[in-house]
C-alpha cells in the first residue's frame, strides 16, 4: 500500500505557476512602465494599467487552487514597477544633479 500524505494548502501556494506569472507580470507591466513613462504622465498611461492589475491579481488571489496561485504571482509580481520607480528617480536626479547626464 502507497502512503500518499495529503499536501497542505500553504505547501502549494507558491509554485512553477505563479513563478511564470510573476515573470510575465514583471514582463508586460514593466515593459508597458518605461516604454511609456519617459513621455507621457505617469498618471494618464501607467497608472491605470498598474490599478487594472492590481485588481484582477486580487481578484485571482482570492481563488483556491492555479488561479490563486497565478494571481498570488500577480500580486508579487506588481511590486516590481512601483519598486523600481522609487530606484531609479532617485538614482536619475542624483546623476543629473552630477551633471553626469
Amino acid at each position: 500500500m502507497v502512503n500518499n500524505p495529503k499536501v497542505s494548502v500553504s505547501e502549494n501556494r507558491y509554485g512553477a505557476v505563479a513563478f511564470v506569472a510573476t515573470m510575465v507580470n514583471i514582463l508586460i507591466v514593466e515593459f508597458v512602465t518605461w516604454i511609456y513613462f519617459p513621455w507621457m504622465p505617469l498618471v494618464l498611461i501607467v497608472l491605470p494599467i498598474l490599478l487594472l492589475d492590481l485588481a484582477v491579481a486580487a481578484v485571482l488571489a482570492t481563488r483556491p487552487g492555479m488561479l490563486g496561485a497565478v494571481g498570488r504571482g500577480m500580486l508579487v509580481g506588481w511590486l516590481a514597477v512601483p519598486i523600481s520607480l522609487v530606484i531609479f528617480i532617485p538614482a536619475y536626479i542624483t546623476i543629473a544633479a552630477l551633471g553626469l547626464i
